[in-house]
């Protein structure tokens, strides 16, 4: 059964955290600095003190168990949580994070209108793609960890049935971006925020649980892949935005007073760049053939001017105060 505190009732939060807690949980750092939350707190304890964190949640459950079918299950008997709340991050308990990297989190998902996101690893982690990058605000792409995920709930919902396919967890990151419609616009994983892993990946009385009842997650992640028939691809970057954009996003300007529409216009230029950055290289590529690559040139010189068009478009519609990146011009 899920416990609702008092003060849960009078929030206005838009943001909610689920986690999974044993007794070494490090989710009280994350609320050390109360002003700036934006979120509220849903702490779900697999440990045996009965209520062991109940007073400092908003929601609090207690049940023993791996991470996802219990949150599957919290979700299916209080599916009212995925209307009431814009976004749900599901991070692990081990996480090293204060109160205003989940504020800046929660914010960068909302003003680039992300289906799902996390914020980038120090530290140990399993998947290296996931580990901070430098020079950058945020990268598009098709892969975001189970170790942290932020869903949106529209995005949630339709994620969520799938939890109960693996017990681990393993796989089922791969398979939310193989689910995704679009990933380059709606999955991305935050390099202007980190958190840091404590713990070496595939550690902890979850996992020990897990070995002993004999699940073993390599053969998890196998399962879903042949299951949902997802390709044995790499980890792709469709585009990525810069670091210098972070002060127009999150720095001296008021969060409450920016004008999301532009960061949707930003979003576009540095989308229409690299579409135009790719299509420029293909084309250079191409000259080198002669014969009957004629007609690939030719339709990768129209495409070209294309995109252009397009990036052109954006940067009027963003005025003349918006900093374009320079493209490779045929």
């Amino acid at each position: 059964m899920l416990f609702r505190n008092e003060r849960v009732e009078n929030s206005t939060h838009q943001n909610l955290i689920m986690v999974r807690t044993g007794d070494q949980s490090l989710h009280r750092e994350w609320l050390r600095e109360g002003h700036l939350r934006n979120f509220d707190i849903l702490i779900s304890y697999y440990g045996t003190i009965a209520g062991r964190f109940q007073e400092e949640a908003d929601y609090y459950h207690e049940e023993r168990g791996p991470k996802y079918p219990s949150l599957a299950r919290l979700l299916i008997e209080n599916s009212e949580l995925l209307s009431r709340y814009a976004f749900i991050a599901m991070p692990d308990d081990d996480l090293r994070a204060s109160t205003q990297a989940w504020y800046y989190v929660f914010e960068i998902c909302k003003k680039f209108r992300l289906d799902l996101a996390q914020p980038s690893v120090t530290g140990h982690y399993y998947w290296p793609c996931v580990a901070q990058q430098t020079g950058k605000l945020l990268r598009f792409g098709n892969f975001v960890e189970i170790m942290t995920p932020v869903f949106s709930c529209s995005c949630l919902e339709t994620m969520a049935p799938f939890f109960k396919e693996s017990v681990s967890g393993f796989g089922l990151d791969h398979l939310w971006g193989h689910l995704l419609t679009q990933p380059q616009h709606k999955l991305a994983i935050i390099d202007a925020v980190s958190v840091h892993h404590t713990r070496p990946p595939k550690t902890g009385i979850l996992y020990d649980a897990l070995k002993s009842q004999g699940v073993n997650a390599e053969a998890e992640d196998a399962y879903i892949r042949s299951k949902f028939q997802i390709p044995q691809t790499s980890y792709l970057e469709y585009m990525s935005i810069p670091l210098d954009l972070r002060a127009q996003v999150l720095g001296d300007i008021p969060l409450d007073s920016f004008n999301s529409s532009s960061i949707h216009g930003i979003e576009r230029l540095y989308w229409h760049t690299a579409k135009a950055k790719q299509i420029a290289a293909r084309l250079q590529k191409e000259e080198l053939v002669v014969g009957d690559y004629q007609d690939r040139v030719k339709r990768s010189r129209i495409e070209l001017e294309e995109a252009n068009k397009q990036l052109n478009t954006v940067i009027e519609e963003l005025g003349s105060g918006a900093n374009a990146p320079a493209i490779l011009q045929h």
